[in-house]
């Protein structure tokens, strides 16, 4: 029972970290479209 538990809490944790991930990489985007129009 604590293992399948500890597998739920392992997945909760990757998808955390892939939208974190995902989030830091749309920032991203959006800060070097921001600097595009500001030198374009």
């Amino acid at each position: 029972m604590s293992t399948f538990g500890n597998e739920i809490f392992e997945d909760d944790l990757a998808l955390d970290i892939k939208y974190s991930f995902e989030e830091m990489l749309n920032s991203k985007a959006e800060i070097n479209e921001l600097i595009d129009n500001v030198m374009g």
